[in-house]
């Protein structure tokens, strides 16, 4: 890479960065921290998993900042002539551009990578994060709402410090392994078993009623303990493929193929005077595990298709910000920024709705860019031909 390749790349990559940090953490405060505070997590929970979710984000920023880079540098560039002084000595245009294709190729495959990152790590990291400070959530979201409520439970207090709940009553609703109850006690103390992957709360003088088995009074003290609400350990035979490693799709898609097939053996054994409502549930059952197929089949192509939308844009951005120079850096941004929200992003959903139905899911999610890469590569090329 030449000097004139050297100053176009680092002026860019420059843009991109100063554009990624603040696009990154404005979309990290709409998206997690302000749910998060309304929720009652402290202070450190809210900034850990702020920085947790990082490649959450990364994945929606980095295609919109690339973009927005070279189209300022190129912009500027061509508003003063350095373009056109580089072409009147015989430089080639093709000297000035390949550098940022080169990092908006580098920049596909980092947006590629950040999806095996959240699937492996960030996810993981953060569920565990939440559940680990459901103690914190459950008294935070007490003292701010006076009520905390799930589906299997609800609490409510007059006051709350610490951990320690004033005037509680606790309602717990009936399962199959136990019935409805319902406890009310002058104070309670809340405490987190992670080990056990449970909450423990221990009631002080009041009385629990028993649905179906009357009811008691304590003057000393009771406790209660019950799962973390909504923990579970994850299956991967029943998570969204977009939640998967890239390493487990494979294997997921021979257990659905499995599942299928074995499925499809047992509906042809069911005999003509089977009842139709266990056809319809076996049917139902085998076309929820096809789409999920489907799914698996197209998620790695997904990812890619998605992680190389920096380069589509880079190929539609660059001559646009060439011609258009002296408009402004903002002005060509959104002229080119208008054409993907309207066009590029409905292909994209279209593509992948088509994946999930099953036609060529391998090759459907490539709809979108494989419309706009060669629009690109026109204008590029009808640019460079022209200097």
């Amino acid at each position: 890479m030449g000097r004139i390749g050297r100053l176009v790349f680092l002026e860019t990559l420059a843009e991109f960065a100063a554009c990624l940090a603040v696009s990154t953490l404005a979309l990290t405060l709409c998206m997690g921290a302000q749910e998060a505070v309304r929720r009652g997590l402290p202070l450190d929970v809210i900034l850990r998993a702020s920085l947790l979710v990082a490649p959450e984000t990364l994945r929606f920023t980095i295609p919109g900042c690339v973009l927005f880079a070279s189209c300022s540098t190129f912009a500027r560039w061509s508003a003063s002539n350095e373009l056109l002084a580089l072409q009147s000595v015989g430089i080639s245009p093709f000297r000035v551009v390949w550098p940022v294709l080169l990092l908006a190729v580098l920049l596909s495959l980092a947006t590629f990578c950040m999806y095996e990152i959240c699937a492996a790590w960030s996810r993981p990291v953060v569920r565990e994060l939440f559940f680990r400070s459901m103690e914190r959530v459950v008294c935070g979201s007490l003292k701010n709402e006076g009520t905390f409520a799930t589906n299997q439970a609800k609490i409510i207090v007059s006051d709350v410090e610490g951990n320690t709940l004033y005037n509680p009553v606790f309602l717990a609703q009936a399962t199959p392994d136990r019935p409805a109850v319902e406890v009310v006690a002058e104070r309670a103390v809340l405490n987190l078993n992670w080990k056990n992957k449970s909450i423990k709360i221990d009631f002080e003088n009041g009385n629990m009623q028993v649905d179906g088995n009357g009811a008691f009074y304590f003057s000393d003290s009771f406790q209660y303990e019950t799962a973390i609400p909504g923990w579970s350990e994850l299956d991967e035979n029943y998570v969204s493929p977009a939640a998967l490693r890239g390493s487990s799709i494979q294997s997921q898609i021979d257990h659905e193929r499995r599942t299928i097939q074995q499925l499809d053996e047992a509906l042809s054994e069911q005999p003509p005077s089977s009842e139709a409502a266990n056809r319809q549930e076996s049917e139902q059952k085998r076309e929820h595990h096809l789409r999920r197929l489907f799914r698996l089949q197209a998620e790695p192509q997904r990812r890619l298709a998605n992680g190389f939308a920096c380069l589509v844009f880079v190929l539609l951005g660059l001559p646009v910000a060439i011609k258009m120079g002296p408009e402004g850096n903002l002005a060509v941004f959104f002229v080119c920024f208008l054409p993907i929200l309207m066009l590029y992003y409905p292909l994209l959903m279209l593509g992948e709705t088509v994946a999930r139905e099953g036609f060529a899911p391998q090759y459907s999610v490539w709809l979108a860019n494989a419309t706009f890469t060669p629009v690109g590569i026109f204008f590029m090329h009808k640019w460079m031909h022209r200097a």
